[in-house]
């Protein structure tokens, strides 16, 4: 019965309860209506007149047009209106055949009370004011299942304005509406809080934006929706004054031309939080006023295409007037607008974050406030284009993250105002290129400990050249080697090597070439460590082993990378060595995406043998054995990989690193996982 479907699925409270009480009722009726007239009464509206409190208006399959049909008035009353078959596709309220306006479903005079709306298809409403298809001033109201398409309205195609409403939308598409958005929350009194949901919600091809609040003591939830190739933007909150929660959890965003909007005063108290949501393909978000936002287990890829408010380029988050926005645990792969826009009095923290394969990173802006910018725990690979530009009285953070492999025209990280502030702990900076600057170019302050910078094709550190000491200088703990256009080539570095643990020396990681930076077992630098040096290094610390400990004790050992030089002596002292480290020419190994969002595995064995191939995260923990039994013959084989770990679960996007044993022969890749 259409009861005990939805009043499982309806999420707000007041509706439940009223479902259950409709549900004990033995005075309700249910009043039919069919599209030719017949039935109980011939139009909605003469059903609605008739009905009483607690009424359900249940409609036959067709399509209802014509007056009686349209701008219809549920006039303050408590009611259920739905479709007799559960089917909207089937049963269908045309508002087009009207004169100007030609609205929906009218709430006006609702006060407290509740309606539900079930099971329709809600279309082809014209009006020049707020609301289309629907309009609601007061009450609650609950749509589930309800299609609304090719309305119209300059407010909105779907109005909610009110002193206080809470108005839930469960299983509900909206396509091809027109308007200043296809919701419109917008706050006319200032007495009472608005609550508005979205659950299981599809937008598509809206022309003017999704959704959009505007005003003051407005909740805005978003669950498990999915926004899709819409202009304008999807999610827009603005205002003066704003009090209130916006979560959005579970969402995606593909193909739209912009994100999120958060337009609000810089006084503001609302908090803006992001759960578990993807965002592909998709322009900006710009972030202006309010306490807080904050981004938790986040996708970002293939965004960034619209142009910056300030004009600093593409942008795909654009900061500014927010005291404080976090980013964690998410990923951003392949962006071709600059990660971070951060201006105004703002803090932008990123913690445990994947950044690969995008064309910029960060900028921090010209400006008289100071500001900070913290990025921990994260991996950045390849990207293409601008660095980190510090250009503005600002603190820049930088704690175990590790930059490698990515390519900038000037500088990893380029802090030449005078009064930034460059602080960096346990970092690896590693086979960066950047052919016309440094790694690190610093005119203000930089303090820099446990750090690592090497084989970046360029020199390592850049200051300004017309003092003869960097002002703030502070180095302790680093190792700077092997890059082409110098090391520690200032005359004040050069008295810094040797002291304070300072060193030039090759770090010996476990493999350069397939991306695993931690450290191998006889790395000097952990004899140093245990020496006479308190710490290690570099963001991820030791990893692989030497071949005679695997030998001795093949299980002692569980991370992902072999011995990258079977020498006693350590991997090598020139790049040539490091980057074969890890390699064995007796095997190969070639990962290719597969269409289904897993992965094959092209082995090469040059002998015949047993075969083990296992799948790690970048902390090291095996996730899953992909093939551990069983002896290959010579030759070209293949593995499959689903993208699930042991237990059956979808591993998240991010970095993952494969080892492939066959006999006394192994070698190590790392790969980038994209779920789907």
């Amino acid at each position: 019965m259409v009861l005990s479907k939805w009043s499982g699925l309806v999420s707000g409270i007041a509706v439940v309860c009223f479902l259950a009480a409709l549900a004990d009722s033995t005075d309700a009726a249910i009043l039919t209506v069919a599209p030719d007239g017949s039935g109980d009464y011939p139009t909605i509206q003469a059903a609605i007149d008739a009905a009483a409190d607690s009424d359900q208006i249940a409609l036959l399959d067709g399509t209802f047009s014509g007056a009686g049909n349209r701008n219809i008035d549920f006039r303050g009353k408590s009611l259920i209106l739905r479709s007799e078959s559960g089917d909207p596709s089937a049963c269908i309220l045309d508002f087009s055949d009207g004169e100007m306006p030609s609205r929906g479903l009218l709430f006006v005079s609702n006060e407290d009370r509740i309606n539900l709306v079930l099971d329709l298809t809600l279309t082809g409403a014209r009006s020049e004011g707020a609301g289309g298809a629907v309009y609601v001033e007061s009450g609650r109201v609950a749509f589930g299942n309800v299609r609304f398409s090719d309305n119209k309205g300059e407010g909105g195609s779907v109005a909610l304005i009110a002193d206080a409403i809470s108005v839930d939308f469960d299983s509900c598409w909206f396509m091809g509406n027109e308007g200043e958005a296809a919701v419109l929350v917008e706050r006319v009194l200032e007495e009472n809080r608005s609550e508005i949901s979205f659950d299981d919600c599809f937008f598509r091809d809206q022309t003017q934006g999704c959704i959009r609040t505007f005003g003051e003591d407005v909740d805005l939830i978003l669950r498990t929706c999915s926004f899709r190739e819409n202009q304008g933007w999807p999610v827009s909150i603005r205002g003066g004054e704003t009090h209130g929660t916006t979560r959005i959890e579970n969402c995606q965003f593909i193909r739209n031309e912009n994100a999120i909007q958060l337009r609000v005063s810089e006084d503001d108290s609302i908090d803006f939080e992001v759960f578990h949501s993807r965002f592909d393909d998709s322009g900006r978000i710009s972030l202006y006023g309010g306490r807080s936002s904050r981004f938790t287990d986040c996708s970002f890829s293939g965004g960034g295409e619209m142009v910056s408010r300030r004009g600093q380029g593409t942008s795909l988050i654009e900061i500014d007037g927010i005291h404080s926005t976090a980013i964690e645990n998410s990923q951003f792969l392949g962006n071709s607008g600059r990660l971070g826009y951060v201006c105004g009095d703002c803090v932008f923290q990123l913690s445990d974050c994947e950044l690969i394969g995008n064309e910029d990173l960060f900028f921090v802006d010209e400006g008289i406030n100071f500001r900070r910018l913290r990025i921990d725990g994260c991996w950045i690979e390849g990207s293409t284009g601008t660095g980190i530009v510090v250009d503005a009285h600002a603190t820049v953070e930088l704690t175990d993250t590790v930059f490698y492999d990515n390519t900038s025209p000037d500088a990893i990280i380029d802090a030449r105002a005078h009064n930034a502030e460059i602080e960096v702990d346990h970092c690896s900076f590693v086979s960066n290129e950047v052919p016309e600057g440094h790694v690190v170019v610093v005119e203000g302050t930089l303090k820099m400990s446990n750090t690592i910078i090497a084989f970046a094709d360029g020199p390592s550190l850049g200051f300004d050249k017309d003092v003869p000491m960097a002002p703030g200088l502070r180095i302790e703990n680093t190792v700077i080697y092997g890059n082409s256009g110098g090391d520690w080539e200032h005359e004040f570095l050069e008295a810094l090597v040797g002291r304070h643990c300072n060193r030039s020396i090759d770090p010996g990681f476990c493999d350069l070439d397939g991306g695993d930076l931690r450290l191998w077992e006889k790395s000097p630098l952990i004899a140093a460590a245990a020496l006479s040096c308190p710490e290690l290094p570099g963001a991820l610390g030791p990893g692989c082993d030497d071949n005679a400990n695997a030998k001795a004790n093949p299980n002692a050992n569980p991370n992902p990378n072999p011995n990258p030089n079977p020498n006693a002596n350590g991997p090598g002292g020139d790049r040539a060595t490091a980057l074969g480290a890890g390699s064995d020419r007796s095997l190969q190994l070639n990962p290719i995406r597969d269409v289904e969002g897993g992965w094959i595995f092209h082995l090469e064995l040059a002998t015949a043998g047993s075969v083990r191939l296992d799948l790690f995260d970048i902390a090291g923990r095996r996730l899953r054995s992909l093939q551990s039994a069983g002896s290959f013959d010579p030759g070209r084989h293949e593995v499959h990989w689903d993208g699930r770990d042991q237990n059956g679960d979808r591993v998240s996007t991010g970095v993952y690193f494969l080892r492939l044993q066959s006999g006394e022969a192994s070698l190590s890749r790392s790969i980038v996982h994209l779920r789907r």
